[in-house]
């Protein structure tokens, strides 16, 4: 029997070595998406700032899934698409992306004194409902400045979707992004002439 058994897991590696079996059932190709950082021209008069900057998400969107929740409470990942890196730390390369090639701030590493921005990130999904759907992203930004106060602002976008296509759907979590990357440079733009006055 345990000859048996013996054979019949070395002929289950052997097609799993062999790519002949997927593990998961997963077989269709995936395809990878990235957000795109929403460009602004600079303004002659923009100084730059020192930021200090700390992202964060729960723990569902700490990953490289692409989110559907159906109207029945069911959450389910996005079979045909990822993102391209973990959530948080995509959301913090195209924020820095924004920010830099607008002029609004330099966002640096670990100044020595500066002003820190944290995003939480509270929503990032496909919102399907019965006749429709949505893509919704929603943050929360603390603004804290030199002396410790501490500034928030929730931001919330939604932006009609069709799940006919992988594509689509990352097309339209990255217009609603978009329009909150564009939304949180305005509100950074006030606080750091606040710091300033």
């Amino acid at each position: 029997m345990s000859h048996i058994f013996r054979s019949l897991v070395l002929l289950v590696l052997a097609a799993v070595l062999s790519g002949c079996l997927s593990i998961g059932g997963d077989s269709k190709p995936v395809t990878l998406f990235r957000l795109n950082p929403e460009l602004e021209t600079p303004g002659s008069d923009q100084a730059a700032i020192p930021l200090k900057l700390s992202i964060s998400s729960g723990s569902l969107l700490n990953s490289q899934r692409l989110w559907v929740y159906h109207q029945d409470s069911q959450v389910a990942g996005f079979a045909e698409a990822r993102w391209a890196m973990p959530l948080p730390e995509m959301f913090r390369q195209t924020l820095i992306n924004s920010l830099e090639q607008s002029g609004t701030a330099i966002v640096l590493e670990s100044p020595a004194r500066a002003p820190t921005l944290r995003v939480a990130i509270r929503e990032f999904q496909i919102e399907a409902g019965a006749a429709n759907a949505d893509a919704v992203t929603s943050i929360k930004a603390s603004w804290v400045n030199m002396e410790g106060h501490i500034s928030h602002k929730l931001f919330r976008s939604s932006e009609p979707v069709s799940l006919d296509s992988a594509s689509s759907v990352a097309t339209a979590m990255d217009r609603a992004n978009r329009q909150i990357l564009g939304e949180l440079q305005q509100w950074l733009l006030t606080e750091a002439v606040h710091e300033e006055q």
